[in-house]
C-alpha cells in the first residue's frame, strides 16, 4: 500500500501538530517507540525539538512509515487542537450530492402571488393574545441552533425532525472536512446549552443557485421537549411582516423583523436585518409559523427560499411529513 502523501498545507499542519504536542525531542521519541515500536536508535538523543521533528519525519518518509507516524500522533494526542486541525485536513473534501434538486413550484394555494399593498389590514398578520404570541416565540427558539466547527460558528439551522436540522447548502459547504455541531439553547452567555455532533453527508441538498438547502442528521435525537418545526400554508403578501430567528455573527440568538418587499418565482425578498452567520435561519410569519429559510443578503435587500418547495421534495423522499 502506498505511504501517506501530504499536500503542502497538510505538511504544515502536521509539523505544527508535532511542535504543539511535545515539549522535547525525547518525548517525541517515546511516542514513536510506544506507537510505532521503533526506538529510533539511528537518531541521536538530545536534539532540539525542531531538529528532532525534521529528523523523525525524514526517517518516516525514507522508511515508508509516514502514515504510521501520522496515526501515532493522532492516537497519542487526540484532544490537541493542533492535532484535531491536522486530522480534519486529512478528510476527503465534501462534494455536491448526486441529487441536486431543481425548483419545484409549491401548490397553488401556497403560491407567491402578491396581494397588493394594505396599509392597516392583512390576513397574514392576525391579532393574537400577547401571551400566546410570546409562548410561540419561546417554542420556536428551542428549535433553532448555531452550526459550528472547531474554528468557530458558520451559520444557523433549525429542527425539522427529532434528529434532523435544515440549513443552507452554502453553510454546509463552509464546514469542509471539519466535524460540525449544532448548539441549542444559546440565548445568552449564561443560558444552559446543549451541543449535538452532526453526521457527515447531507440526506438531501440543493446548491445555492437553486434551493440552497441541506438536510443534516444529528448523531442522536434531541430532547423531546424541543420538538420540531413544520411549515404552514403561506401565500406571501407584499408588506407582510416576517420574523427571522438567527445567530448573526455567531452571537446568542437574535430576532430580525421586517416586511416583504417583493415576491419572485423562487424567492421572497424582505428588509429584515441579518448578518454573517444568519444563513440557514428559519423565517416565520407574524404567527410564528415556518414559511421559509434565509438564503442571501446584500446592502439593499435580504432574500429567502419559501419552505413549501423544499418541504415538497423532502416529503416525497420520506424525510418529513407533508
Amino acid at each position: 500500500m502506498p505511504d501517506l502523501q501530504h499536500t503542502i498545507e497538510q505538511h504544515r499542519l502536521f509539523i505544527n501538530a508535532l511542535n504543539s504536542s511535545y515539549v522535547s525531542f525525547n518525548q517525541l521519541k517515546t511516542m514513536v517507540y510506544m506507537e510505532l515500536g521503533d526506538p529510533l536508535s539511528g537518531i541521536a538523543n538530545g536534539l532540539p525539538l525542531s531538529e528532532g521533528i525534521s529528523a523523525v519525519v525524514q526517517w518516516a518518509k525514507a522508511e515508508g512509515r509516514l502514515q504510521e507516524l501520522s496515526d501515532g500522533l493522532i492516537a497519542d494526542r487526540p484532544s490537541s487542537d493542533a492535532v484535531i486541525q491536522y486530522k480534519n485536513s486529512l478528510a476527503p473534501p465534501r462534494t455536491i450530492p448526486t441529487k441536486n434538486y431543481q425548483f419545484v413550484a409549491p401548490p397553488a394555494e401556497w403560491s407567491g402571488k402578491a396581494a397588493g399593498f394594505e396599509a392597516l389590514v392583512q390576513s397574514s398578520n392576525r391579532i393574537v393574545p400577547a401571551d400566546e404570541w410570546a409562548s410561540k416565540m419561546k417554542e420556536a427558539q428551542h428549535k433553532v441552533c448555531r452550526i459550528e466547527i472547531p474554528e468557530g460558528p458558520v451559520g444557523t439551522g433549525f429542527l425539522v425532525g427529532h434528529d434532523l436540522i435544515l440549513t443552507n447548502w452554502h453553510v454546509y459547504r463552509q464546514i469542509g472536512a471539519a466535524q460540525a455541531s449544532a448548539r441549542f439553547g444559546y440565548y445568552s452567555e449564561g443560558t444552559e446549552q446543549v451541543v449535538y455532533p452532526i453526521m457527515g453527508e447531507p440526506l438531501a441538498a440543493s446548491t445555492e443557485d437553486l434551493l440552497d438547502f441541506a438536510l443534516l442528521r444529528l448523531t442522536s435525537k434531541v430532547e423531546p421537549i424541543r420538538g420540531k418545526l413544520s411549515p404552514a400554508k403561506q401565500e406571501f403578501e407584499v408588506n407582510q411582516v416576517l420574523l427571522i430567528l438567527q445567530h448573526a455573527k455567531g452571537d446568542p440568538l437574535q430576532i430580525g423583523i421586517g416586511h416583504v418587499t417583493a415576491i419572485l418565482p423562487t424567492k421572497v425578498v424582505y428588509n429584515a436585518n441579518t448578518k454573517e452567520g444568519s444563513s440557514g435561519s428559519p423565517i416565520f410569519n407574524m404567527n410564528w409559523e415556518l414559511v421559509g429559510i434565509h438564503h442571501y443578503g446584500d446592502p439593499r435587500n435580504n432574500s429567502g427560499i419559501p419552505i413549501a418547495p423544499i418541504w415538497k421534495l423532502l416529503g416525497a423522499e420520506g424525510h418529513v411529513r407533508t
